[in-house]
């Protein structure tokens, strides 16, 4: 029944997303050069297309007299604004490309940077999307059909597997398991380990600082689990530390995959290197100093995405609010002509802690702002068991419903007992580091 049901699910998948695989497949072990040459050529299309279409960008190439040509793309692209989230706010409708007439949907940021923001993306995009992340599992030995466990934390991914076609989908065509991460207690932490004992995954997909706190409770009660040929982790840092204790755990090799809900899939490392591998067919990425000059061998600067593929709200130079470290070379060991990065720095993911010593992972607390444009800006800080505070700074004034909509949905993950406070202020400061810190648990 299985090897049936694959078969039709190749046969209706996306034919983008089919031709995007074998694109990426066919070139990922292609000269640097010749995959500079792809990128140069997608890069011209989406900014060629952008100026054309979309009213924001065409003003730009107006007042900026851009003159573009496939030969001078990688200059000219120099003369684009850094697009923020500001921006995006701001000029919405002007971003949004005219005469089109494909599908779409709307999205938004998970709020790493605490502005989240609210953007388009079509079927093209999603396709292409679709196809990185299977290119990213065949990297970690996992093809079509094989057994996925995800301990992840999208609401969204938990509930649509969990019921009618998408539970028919995920259990019998991409065999897939999820685990809740939102909440890692003791009791729900047992439960994770007899069910990848039961299940024998071929890979696990997590987030870093929940697959991290898993091996943490498996290595401190001495507990037996199985070990899949690989993990997949990200939405998250994941530090020297935290890769050295999960692979001793599960015995097996991490893959840090690195991306955002904005641009998907941005890098992953290989099976040689911890370097990470950048989506070149996606994406065009900058990372660019103070000075907005690109970064040399072992700096670090900010990050800046244009993608290749979103034709409804192209994104160009979007500044994605992290931060990366340049590879010393670009080829990596591997063989792969895909450009490589040291490391992506910048994003931590914390827990917030109950009495009873259990973990809820910050990002439930995040994902209650999703959608809300009264938010311009915000923090949320634990600190005490008993007390979450949201420090907001508003666009707009702030539905009653809304905020007893919120404090609802945390007295139901930490009990009634738990006091919810917002405070409205005019800004939010970044830590002493410089990074600003959208999540912080007090207790020690």
């Amino acid at each position: 029944m299985r090897v049936s049901l694959l078969r039709l699910f190749r046969r209706f998948k996306s034919k983008q997303m089919s031709r995007a695989i074998s694109l990426m497949r066919n070139l990922e072990y292609k000269s640097l050069n010749e995959c500079k040459q792809l990128q140069r050529d997608f890069l011209f299309n989406i900014l060629d297309y952008s100026i054309k279409n979309v009213p924001y960008y065409t003003n730009v190439a107006r007042r900026k007299k851009i003159q573009l040509t496939k030969e001078n793309v990688f200059e000219e692209i120099n003369k684009f604004p850094i697009l923020t989230k500001n921006i995006l706010k701001k000029e919405f409708k002007n971003l949004r490309a005219k005469n089109f007439s494909g599908t779409y949907f709307r999205n938004t940021s998970g709020g790493s940077t605490g502005e989240p923001a609210i953007f388009l993306q079509d079927n093209e995009y999603l396709a292409h999307n679709n196809a990185i992340r299977e290119f990213f599992y065949n990297w970690a030995g996992r093809r079509e059909g094989e057994r996925l466990i995800k301990l992840w934390g999208s609401q969204d991914d938990i509930l649509k597997g969990s019921s009618g076609i998408d539970k028919f989908y995920n259990k019998f065509i991409q065999r897939t398991l999820f685990l809740n991460s939102f909440e890692m207690s003791e009791k729900n932490m047992m439960k994770y380990i007899k069910s990848i004992n039961k299940y024998r995954p071929k890979i696990i997909e997590a987030y870093a600082q929940s697959i991290y706190e898993l091996a943490k409770f498996t290595h401190k009660n001495k507990l037996k689990v199985y070990s899949p040929q690989s993990i997949i982790s990200s939405a998250g840092t994941l530090s020297e530390d935290m890769r050295n204790l999960i692979e001793s755990t599960f015995k097996c090799k991490i893959f840090n995959r690195y991306g955002s809900r904005e641009v998907g899939g941005i890098a992953c490392n290989c099976e040689v290197s911890n370097n990470l591998h950048l989506n070149i067919f996606n994406h065009y990425v900058e990372i660019l100093n103070k000075n907005m000059v690109p970064c040399k061998s072992g700096e670090v600067g900010e990050i800046y995405i244009t993608t290749f593929h979103n034709h409804i709200m192209p994104l160009i130079r979007y500044k994605i609010g992290d931060m990366a470290v340049v590879a010393n070379t670009p080829k990596c060991k591997c063989g792969r002509g895909i450009y490589t990065i040291k490391s992506v720095i910048g994003r931590t993911t914390e827990h917030f802690k109950k009495k009873d010593d259990s973990l809820v992972f910050a990002g439930y607390f995040r994902q209650l702002l999703y959608y809300l444009d009264w938010i311009k800006k915000y923090q949320i800080i634990q600190k005490r068991y008993n007390l979450i505070i949201y420090r907001i700074v508003l666009e707009k004034d702030a539905p009653k419903t809304d905020l007893e909509k919120i404090e609802k949905s945390v007295k139901k993950i930490m009990g009634n007992k738990c006091e919810v406070k917002f405070e409205f202020v005019k800004s939010i400061s970044p830590s002493k580091s410089g990074k600003f810190l959208y999540t912080v648990c007090e207790i020690t």
